[in-house]
């Protein structure tokens, strides 16, 4: 291998390479050209509940760590150890190691062994104490002629005539002489050492030898999950120490132990690892952001040069910075921190030096989504905010190049009409001449309607929902005897409640002033200017009041300040003045707004989307619609009417 070296090594500029590379075409086998690509390689394989990594240097040396499962039959099935090196066009293997005796790290070692004789060694922790197992007789006798035990301090190399040798140092053998009574802690434990980037391979050894081992490993790029996430391995305090930026972790599924735990998976998530799943186990579930299931095999790829590696897993390619990579400095600007309900979507941009590479994440990858998630030197990025359908305001935090930007998306206003719940406001009318609702349903493209016997000629239509289903209630207040009726969408209309709650002059003012996301029974009695709600988070049973307003006020019930709650706001129209008790002071400070006047129609609704509903009038005398902007505090107009319109209001 050393005169494959020479070919490989670099060319000073200006000389002539042609012949070299020649001679290397002729020479080198195409599966082992096609092998050897200047990276160092590192391919976890899926092999189910067991371990088996294939790394291939620069210059096109292997070593194999591990050869699991644990059962023959599977060594050459579609998804087996001989597939995919066959699969990937290896031609020879010059080392193996073992980390441990167990059937489910050697179990097709004799099967790779016969399709791929072992050039140089097979290095193991030897004879002590070893298993009676048929796979350990089956490994012993295909590695026998070419078996060697490591002793820790020792040092494995690839690419020896390289200036970059690809090194795996020996850390641990047989406990380093610890007492231990099981097969696991006395693994073979290796670190490999390529430039800047460091790897670790601990086969399944549990917290006690991991803290032993921890000094001698010190800090890496990728870590191998010991003993497939066991609770008894990947333990806080060798994760601190060694703090790897990527975890893979080899796994079956399904397994019969649980694998991967919850324990080891909050251990490395602890740190700000991402982990690559070869399946998703049969334990705790992925964490999205934080976990890759790969359903195959996951493949590393170091380049020396520029101090990064990457990750392929799942059709996807992740670039990372090694710890001791180039100096990074990131500038990262986003389009938006806060989203309307409806949902929005723009491209966030980073700066940063050639080379850096630079990764984005979202706490709250299901609606606040992100793509892509990595990138060399500057570039962009698309940030999508999904629709909030629910009326709490939420919140998550993306990471942008080691930026972090909190995101507010306000909560879904209920649409008005939304008697079957979909989200889109249906045509619908209350006739009062025989008491009937007549609901054309968006549900059905306005195609088919129901219709509700609910109410008197004099009754007035309070629809809302009531019963927090989602869906707006039929309901209608009766001035005579002060009662309100309610037929309920979560009965399917089938059922009814009423509430005796105000006076035959009083104004119904249904709206939802406590945030549970149901409407409260409410009314604005102009006698005293008196707001008196009946909560439904109280079940209805408790009523708190507010003195806002005169006699000739006109109540507009809205949520002026976004914070997913109904506002106390009258409109004045003696003085064309909007009056707003702010019900995100707990009705406890006011803003007002001279906007209006004369013959102006009050018609509040959010026309700018940005989840508050904005100050608005309709001036019948030129039809035109005056918006008093909340996202800008600035003045929008809309001609649309003429003299002698009613305009149709839509603020809930």
């Amino acid at each position: 291998m050393q005169f494959l070296a020479l070919l490989f090594a670099p060319v000073r500029r200006g000389s002539c390479r042609c012949a070299a590379l020649a001679l290397t075409l002729l020479l080198v086998p195409n599966g082992l050209a096609a092998q050897a690509n200047g990276q160092l390689q590192i391919h976890f394989i899926n092999v189910g509940q067991g371990d088996a990594a294939l790394i291939i240097s620069p210059l096109g040396e292997t070593l194999l760590i591990d050869s699991g499962p644990q059962t023959a039959a599977n060594c050459a099935s579609a998804t087996g150890i001989i597939t995919y090196l066959a699969g990937i066009g290896l031609t020879k293997l010059d080392y193996h190691v073992a980390s441990h005796y167990d059937a489910d790290h050697i179990g097709c070692t004799d099967h790779v062994a016969a399709r791929w004789p072992i050039q140089r060694v097979a290095y193991d922790r030897g004879g002590a104490n070893v298993p009676t197992t048929i796979q350990y007789g089956e490994y012993a006798a295909a590695v026998a002629s070419r078996r060697q035990t490591v002793s820790v301090g020792q040092n494995i190399v690839l690419d020896s005539s390289s200036s970059v040798p690809v090194v795996f140092q020996v850390v641990a053998v047989n406990a380093n002489g610890f007492p231990v009574s099981n097969e696991n802690d006395r693994a073979v434990v290796l670190v490999l050492r390529f430039g800047t980037f460091d790897a670790e391979f601990g086969g399944d050894v549990s917290s006690t030898m991991e803290r032993r081992i921890a000094p001698a490993v010190g800090r890496v790029e990728v870590h191998k999950v010991h003993h497939h996430g066991s609770a008894t391995s990947s333990s806080a305090e060798f994760l601190a120490a060694t703090r790897p930026k990527v975890a893979v972790l080899s796994v079956g599924s399904p397994n019969a132990f649980n694998h991967p735990t919850q324990t080891a998976l909050s251990n490395l998530h602890s740190i700000g690892t991402f982990m690559y799943w070869t399946t998703a186990g049969d334990g705790a579930a992925p964490q999205p952001g934080m976990d890759l299931v790969a359903n195959g095999a996951v493949v590393v790829s170091v380049f020396p040069a520029t101090g990064t590696f990457s990750v392929n897993a799942a059709g996807t390619s992740t670039p990372y910075n090694t710890w001791e990579g180039p100096p990074c400095a990131y500038a990262a600007g986003v389009p938006f921190t806060t989203a309307p309900a409806r949902g929005t979507a723009g491209a966030a941009n980073v700066t940063t030096t050639a080379g850096c590479v630079w990764t984005a994440s979202s706490s709250q990858p299901s609606w606040l989504i992100i793509s892509p998630h990595s990138g060399v030197g500057s570039g962009s990025l698309t940030i999508t905010v999904a629709p909030n359908l629910s009326p709490v305001t939420r919140t998550a935090v993306m990471s942008i190049a080691q930026n972090s930007f909190t995101v507010i998306q306000r909560g879904r206003t209920r649409e008005p009409a939304d008697f079957d719940g979909d989200g889109t406001t249906d045509v619908a009318i209350y006739r009062p001449s025989n008491g009937v609702w007549y609901i054309l349903q968006s549900s059905t493209n306005f195609t088919a309607a129901v219709s509700y016997t609910w109410g008197f000629s004099t009754d007035i239509p309070v629809p809302g929902d009531y019963d927090g289903d989602g869906k707006t209630d039929v309901a209608i207040y009766r001035p005579s005897n002060g009662t309100w009726y309610i037929l309920q969408s979560s009965t399917n209309f089938t059922s009814a409640v009423w509430y005796a709650w105000g006076f035959s002059t009083d104004i119904p003012v249904p709206g939802d002033f406590d945030g549970d996301g149901k409407s409260d029974v409410a009314i604005y009695r102009p006698s005293n200017g008196a707001w008196y709600i009946l909560q439904s988070s109280t079940n209805f049973t408790a009523a708190v009041s507010y003195t806002w307003g005169l006699s000739t006020d006109v109540p507009v019930v809205a949520d002026y300040d976004g914070d997913s709650k109904a506002d106390v706001a009258v409109y004045r129209p003696s003085s064309g003045i909007w009056y707003i008790l702010q019900s995100s002071t707990n009705f406890t400070a006011a803003v007002t707004y001279a906007w209006g006047g004369g013959t102006a129609i009050p018609v509040p609704g959010d026309f700018d989307g940005d989840g508050k509903i904005d100050v608005a009038f309709y001036l019948p005398s030129n039809g035109i619609w005056y918006v008093l902007q909340s996202s800008t505090s600035t003045q929008v107009t809309y001609q649309w009417g003429t003299t002698g319109d009613n305009p149709i209001l839509n603020a809930p």
